[in-house]
């Protein structure tokens, strides 16, 4: 719960797959409001994923 998400308890489910020279993540959050905050996680969960991926590029160079 957080404010973005007005007290709403939400959950986040994050899967990890093999795939060819790799690994796929995706990242679901559910019970997020339609709203500007809200959406706003999209944008935020990007930069979390984006950030883990220059990690671990970094840590396997």
């Amino acid at each position: 719960m957080s404010e973005p998400t007005q007290g709403l308890e939400s959950v986040v489910t994050v899967t990890f797959a093999p795939v060819d020279g790799g690994t796929e993540v995706t990242l679901r959050h559910a019970n997020v409001p339609d709203t500007g905050e809200g959406r706003g996680h999209k944008e935020g969960w990007a930069g979390c994923l984006d950030e883990l991926a220059k990690r671990v590029e970094g840590a396997t160079a």
